[in-house]
């Protein structure tokens, strides 16, 4: 079959076309891969929600294989049902969700690597450390702040 050499245009045309949007679309594609951690990354840490009720753990670490934050999360999940009886929430802070530096001077760990922070029911730290073995002395002091509480409650 003979096609016109206007037809023959047309469909050069139409593939170049084809081309283009697939070049347009691959680079969408790129841009949003390219974007989104940094538009992810951006996002505050927002502890209000559990002021009044829960007692927070911040996990802070710069780097995704921060062996210390592994150690960490480790101790927690052997030692979860004690965290589950006193109504803890864990919140781990890495490079992938938030603004570190933003988010460092919000908890007064600036300049740290790797950092815990507790944060009493009320909103107030309560202790830093850049221990990993440290739960046991960070469930002490959550177990010291409820009883002060209780008692400031009952007196």
């Amino acid at each position: 079959m003979l096609l016109t050499r206007e037809a023959r245009g047309f469909n050069r045309r139409s593939l170049r076309a084809d081309h283009c949007t697939m070049k347009r679309s691959t680079f969408l594609a790129f841009l949003i891969l390219v974007m989104a951690p940094a538009l992810v990354s951006a996002i505050p840490l927002d502890l209000t929600v559990h002021e009044g009720k829960n007692p927070v753990i911040v996990i802070f670490a710069r780097a995704r294989d921060e062996p210390r934050m592994f150690s960490f999360n480790l101790a927690l999940s052997t030692d979860w049902n004690r965290i589950e009886a006193r109504n803890i929430v864990t919140v781990d802070v890495g490079p992938d969700r938030y603004d570190l530096d933003q988010v460092a001077q919000q908890l007064g760990v600036n300049g740290a690597e790797f950092a815990i922070v507790v944060i009493s029911r009320d909103g107030e730290v309560i202790h830093r450390t850049e221990d990993p073995d440290a739960l046991p002395r960070i469930l002490m002091i959550i177990d010291q702040e409820r009883h002060r509480d209780n008692s400031s409650l009952s007196g």
